[in-house]
């Protein structure tokens, strides 16, 4: 990253979360593994120049995907730029008609956007390729930072990108409602109330419920990360077929607890009898977005909420249910104080290769099909097979009206795939274990 001092633009103070990734991305060079791409299959005929007008109105129309960030020897700084497009590369990959040699050719454009670093301090935080394997096949690759947006954030662009493509090939102006408020507006209004007393109630919630947490607490299925070794993501996949959801939720209910709490509850109970914690936090994230007024807004919103989990060798699936509704409810309760700010409170020893605090996460989301709408093309979200894990473990179950999707992904410098796929499959049986 350069450091430049920004001429005369207006400098904001970064958010708490913002402020971690820039200094990751200052000691590691790069921090690729905070790249979010996505990949779309299209079918039909592509307006390419009405993609790319679209994709420049999103960027003038979200603040964060032309943020440059600075450092000049004074507090860290973001600076919106002017609005000045979104260039589409438009590729052919010498794929022929074989489908494998298109996914093939897909699969290499990713890793390129995995690998390519973006330049924070530049402010342009957007990038697209578009890949023609013919008149009326393509592939769309979008690539965002983690530290212009979050997962609420994607499912904005998506939305809005189909909206905008469908207006400027229409040649009608977008009809999107007008934002009220800008990501600066959350990062001053994030600083002010950690700066004055209204949270320190909830800072001592966390360094009370967090304190002594033990820093040393390896999971035996856990090998060394060798102290040059990136992290390499695996990511398995499976089903929660109908039957089983509609149980899960039952017995949620019988327990008093939500679906996310007794998918949690058993995920810890998973690290206690395989991998022999005893007392450990699970990192979970939280959208963050409290006032209303943020919620069309893109950005990196996004809070962690670090969860601890006390569990002797004969806890059951039921007591830890009553602990995990207990510890999340506290939580929430707390939520306005991010993560960085529990991080800096317990100041705790740091070690290269591992996340202060957690290095397991685990997730419920939305898995309704959100998809772009590109008008005259249907439209294939593409399953990412590789990813750059954050976690040594990270659980993403995507809730469906009738099923759940597992994505459990781990980091193969630390977990091994036939530790990943046993870990997955002794998830699933004490799920079913503790239906029976």
């Amino acid at each position: 990253m350069s450091h430049g001092g920004g001429g005369d633009a207006e400098r904001h103070p970064l958010s708490f979360p913002q402020l971690r990734l820039l200094f990751l991305h200052e000691l590691q060079g790069s921090s690729t593994e905070y790249h979010i791409p996505e990949v779309f299959r299209l079918s039909g005929p592509v307006d390419v120049a009405a993609l790319e007008r679209a994709l420049g109105s999103l960027a003038e129309r979200h603040e964060s995907l032309r943020t440059a960030f600075v450092l000049d020897g004074e507090e860290p700084a973001q600076i919106v730029q002017e609005a000045a497009g979104v260039p589409l590369a438009v590729e052919e990959p010498a794929a022929g008609s074989e489908e494998e040699a298109r996914r093939a050719a897909i699969a290499a454009a990713l890793a390129e956007e995995w690998d390519r670093p973006f330049d924070l301090a530049a402010g342009r935080l957007l990038r697209a390729r578009l890949l023609r394997f013919g008149e009326q096949d393509h592939a769309l690759v979008v690539t965002t930072h983690h530290i212009a947006s979050d997962g609420w954030s994607q499912r904005i662009l998506r939305r809005e990108l189909g909206a905008l493509y469908g207006a400027h090939r229409s040649g009608v102006d977008p009809e999107l409602p007008p934002l009220s408020h800008r990501y600066v507006d959350f990062a001053r209004w994030q600083r002010d109330l950690v700066e004055s007393d209204a949270l320190q109630p909830s800072i001592a919630y966390w360094t009370q419920a967090l304190g002594g947490l033990p820093e040393e607490g390896e999971l035996s299925f856990r090998r060394p990360r060798e102290a040059t070794g990136p992290s390499r993501g695996l990511v398995l996949t499976t089903r929660i077929d109908p039957e089983l959801t509609t149980a899960l939720r039952q017995l949620s209910r019988s327990s008093a607890a939500t679906l996310y709490m007794t998918l949690l509850a058993a995920f810890a109970l998973l690290l206690a009898r395989e991998g022999g914690a005893r007392d450990f936090a699970i990192a979970t994230p939280i959208a963050g977005r409290q006032r209303a007024e943020f919620e069309p807004v893109v950005g990196f919103f996004v809070n962690t909420l670090a969860l601890r989990f006390a569990l002797g060798a004969d806890a059951t699936l039921a007591g830890v249910i009553d602990q995990t509704r207990a510890s999340t409810l506290h939580a929430y309760e707390h939520q306005h104080v991010p993560f960085e700010r529990v991080v800096q409170e317990l100041a705790p020893r740091r070690a290269f290769g591992r996340l202060p605090l957690v290095q397991v996460l685990f997730g419920l989301n939305d898995g309704r099909d959100d998809r772009p709408g590109f008008e005259g093309l249907d439209v294939e979200a593409v399953e990412l097979a590789t990813v750059r894990p954050r976690f040594d473990v990270e659980v993403h179950v995507f809730e469906r009206p009738a099923d759940l999707q597992v994505y459990w992904v781990c980091d193969e410098a630390v977990i091994p795939e036939d530790t990943a796929t046993a870990l997955l499959h002794r998830y699933l049986d004490l799920l079913a274990a503790a239906l029976r």
